[in-house]
């Protein structure tokens, strides 16, 4: 057929149900008269993310998802589902055994596979589909008078009409282009008469951002405030509109876990740090890598980019903290370390790129950001800490606990401890300043996201969106909203004040 030669096809489906996409696999190859134009996927999970079958999905025009309660529960299906999702693939599930899908493929019009009496209907209906763009389909199931089934096991709601697929494009498009122009109206509104009055109240969710596959470790805004990237266990960083959630870019350069992400001054770079031991430095724009620092020699734990724009600051589970020129990759220093100083996990800058300071197992420090030398410790403890921010009028420090599940703030200059943060019932695993120093917001693994007043460290407001522990917490350059990245594989702009 002619149409087979533009197809590729990909089934995807559990190892439970193997025999069944092997069957739909054959018997596609045998009809449309092709061998190599359709694959089956029903390994296990342990094969998630094989290179090999990635390539096949990646050049598939056609998916195909056997859903069964075993693929439901299948990391393996619902990453390759995701993968079809994100790339724009054409995606057509089979209702093989009855299941409650995920959320996303719901709204995609299925193919009932339910009772061997109904298999050759239901082969004709999705070869007809595979061969037909959607587009060119007037109406892929004509409605005889029987009532169609929900994939879900429990009854369908009363007066809800299940979608075709003519009518779901039709209504997206149409909602696309009325949503352009009421964007265009408010734009113009803003342009003329300024931005309307905040009414959003604090807690407000704006966007769960779910482009991740696994989970997420860290996320920033760009200095505009008009991007965030975010990064993870899925080894990509992932560019997005924090006002409707819109994924504009994907960058997968790297080979392994991603861990921390900074933006360059002017918005244009950024710079994220692996577990495949590099740092690479790329065009937040069109993903266009522009150096690769390779100056450590075991996974990246964390990064700083200089606030004035210069410099770099990296540390390493090679327990060497290093400072280095950004737009060449020259390395200024090696911070000095012995054995009861090592790994560093997390880095600030001072706002005036004057000094470094930095948190790990040993006491948090800081010392002169050119030279290294000048030392200054913050604590007489060895307790060590996770995370660590400096205020952006200058004046404080704020780090968590290593051990424990506190918060603690240092006046900058004198050292003096000002406040001691305890209302978490879990580690600390994360902590930023507002915009005007006046409160901290601080996340951990008990779920919450907490923003207390620095001064007093009375409470102010507890966020409890989230599903899974907080990895990371960054304020927007407005100080209006807060984004916050979690082992529940989200992140989630909220309103923060």
């Amino acid at each position: 057929m002619p149409q087979s030669q533009l197809l590729n096809i990909f089934i995807s489906c559990s190892a439970v149900d193997a025999e069944f996409g092997k069957k739909i696999q054959i018997e596609m190859q045998n009809r449309l008269g092709a061998d190599d134009i359709v694959r089956c996927d029903s390994s296990s999970d342990e094969t998630l993310g094989d290179s090999i079958m990635q390539n096949e999905l990646a050049q598939c025009s056609v998916i195909i998802i056997v859903l069964s309660p075993e693929a439901i529960n299948s990391r393996r299906v619902r990453f390759e589902f995701l993968l079809a999702l994100n790339e724009e693939k054409r995606i057509i599930p089979l209702l093989y055994r009855q299941c409650d899908p995920w959320i996303e493929i719901k709204l995609i019009e299925y193919i009932s596979f339910l009772g061997e009496d109904n298999y050759d209907v239901s082969f004709n209906e999705l070869l007809t589909q595979v061969l037909h763009p959607i587009e060119n389909v007037t109406e892929l199931r004509q409605d005889k008078g029987e009532q169609k089934q929900s994939i879900i096991s429990t009854p369908p709601l009363p007066l809800k009409r299940r979608l075709n697929r003519r009518t779901f494009l039709t209504g997206l498009i149409a909602g696309s282009i009325g949503l352009a122009i009421l964007g265009e109206i408010a734009s113009w509104l803003v342009r003329n008469y300024g931005t309307p009055k905040q009414t959003n109240k604090l807690g407000t969710r704006f966007v769960i951002y779910q482009g991740h596959l696994d989970q997420v470790l860290d996320v920033a805004w760009s200095p505009d405030g008009m991007r965030i990237a975010s990064a993870g266990v899925d080894k990509t960083v992932q560019v997005w509109d924090p006002a409707s959630g819109r994924r504009i870019l994907n960058y997968q350069r790297h080979t392994d876990i991603v861990r921390k992400i900074a933006w360059s001054k002017d918005g244009r770079y950024i710079a994220s740090g692996s577990d495949d031991k590099t740092i690479q430095i790329w065009n937040a724009t069109n993903g266009q890598p522009v150096l690769t620092y390779h100056g450590h020699s075991n996974k990246i734990v964390t990064l700083a980019w200089s606030p004035e724009g210069s410099f770099i600051a990296s540390a390493s589970n090679d327990n060497i903290m290093q400072v280095w020129e950004a737009k060449t990759g020259l390395l200024v220093y090696s911070h000095p370390h012995t054995p009861d100083t090592q790994i560093e996990y997390a880095i600030a800058w001072s706002p005036n790129s004057k000094r470094i300071v930095c948190a790990g197992y040993k006491p948090v420090e800081s010392w002169d950001a050119t030279t290294g030398d000048n030392l200054i410790t913050y604590s007489d403890t060895d307790h060590g800490a996770l995370s660590v921010a400096w205020s952006p009028d200058s004046k404080s420090i704020a780090a968590t606990s290593f051990l424990g599940t506190t918060i603690q703030t240092w006046d900058a200059d004198t050292r003096e401890e000002l406040i001691t943060y305890r209302r978490h019932s879990a580690t600390v695993f994360a902590v930023a300043w507002s915009k005007d120093s006046t409160r901290i917001a601080s996340g951990s693994w008990d779920k919450t996201v907490q923003i207390w007043n620095a001064r007093t460290g009375e409470r102010i407001y507890i966020y409890s969106g989230h599903n899974e522990g907080i990895y990371a917490i960054a304020w927007s350059p407005d100080g209006q909203r807060i984004a916050s990245a979690s082992s529940d594989q989200t992140v989630q702009i909220w309103q923060a004040t």
